[in-house]
């Protein structure tokens, strides 16, 4: 959201296999696909905000036998700040360079800031 946005694929790995999002199944409160979403919804709003939730498009489609999310997210009109999954720690600006991600500090956060979202 802080550079351009994207599109996340989850249960899909990084050579395009299918695996799905059925794993983390046990792991929920409510053990289904709506269980999935309402633990993805959560740990976003804990860990951008509840504004940064309400912005994610998620459509769960069935391949090959799985489940796999597609997460849709527009870039932010504003900085979003991360905070820890475990809740201790400094929230903290991260960016998306190519295939990385960020943090950036004081000049350089600053700096990006500025361009990203003139005044």
């Amino acid at each position: 959201m802080n550079a351009h946005g994207g599109t996340l694929l989850v249960g899909v790995t990084d050579d395009g296999e299918i695996s799905g999002i059925e794993g983390d199944f046990p792991f929920l409160k409510k053990r289904d696909i709506d269980g999935w979403e309402l633990w993805l919804t959560d740990a976003v709003a804990n860990a951008l905000g509840k504004g940064v939730a309400a912005e994610l498009d998620v459509k769960i489609a069935e391949l090959d036998g799985h489940h796999v999310a597609r997460i849709d997210i527009g870039p932010s009109a504003e900085p979003v700040f991360g905070t820890p999954p475990n809740g201790q720690g400094k929230p903290a600006f991260l960016v998306r360079i190519n295939n990385t991600t960020h943090e950036l500090l004081g000049q350089d956060a600053h700096a990006y800031q500025k361009k990203r979202w003139p005044a």
